[in-house]
């Protein structure tokens, strides 16, 4: 089991990659403020004693840096949404370890690099949105394996090379973005 004290230097840690943060958003995240009371912070408190970080909700606040892999341990995490900042850097493939995420929101950054094909590996993912960024290379047909995504947010990139074709074998996919990319296929 993951303590209180791991999840919060994890989340330290993630801090301590944020070079700017102009609202101070992140100013209770210190060792003097109750892990769960830290601002953009859900924990699931049942029971009592494990103080468990299920949500981390970072959307529009201003803040640049980047993403920490360590953010990966996080493993009762349900949603991740850091969308609409101005994060840079790569999408940590350790992401790929958050198997009960059923949310990432990393929309509306600077995230560069290719998107980590162990994303593949977060089976409850139903809601992944990483449109608006730098991100270049070919989508990963890995992502195909995402069997309950229904959200899949990819346009406004740099992607290039052909849409995987078993991305029409995902039964449950309700919403596909491609638009300004650059690729091929059909």
């Amino acid at each position: 089991n993951i303590t209180a004290s791991e999840q919060q230097q994890w989340l330290l840690r993630f801090k301590a990659g944020i070079t700017l943060d102009p609202n101070n958003s992140l100013s209770n995240w210190n060792s003097h403020t109750p892990l769960c009371n830290w601002t953009g912070i859900t924990c699931n408190t049942t029971p009592i004693s494990q103080s468990v970080v299920v949500s981390l909700n970072l959307s529009s606040m201003s803040l640049e840096g980047t993403i920490s892999p360590l953010l990966g341990n996080l493993s009762s995490l349900h949603s991740l949404d850091l969308s609409n900042n101005a994060l840079h850097g790569q999408i940590p493939p350790q992401l790929g370890h958050l198997s009960r995420l059923q949310i990432l929101w990393l929309y509306g950054n600077q995230l560069q690099g290719t998107i980590p094909p162990s994303l593949s590996a977060c089976r409850n993912l139903f809601d992944l949105g990483l449109s608006y960024n730098r991100l270049h290379g070919s989508i990963p047909p890995e992502l195909s394996l995402l069997s309950k995504l229904k959200y899949l947010y990819l346009g406004g990139n740099n992607l290039t090379g052909n849409i995987p074709p078993s991305l029409t074998n995902m039964s449950k996919l309700n919403e596909l973005t491609l638009e300004q990319n650059q690729l091929s296929g059909h």
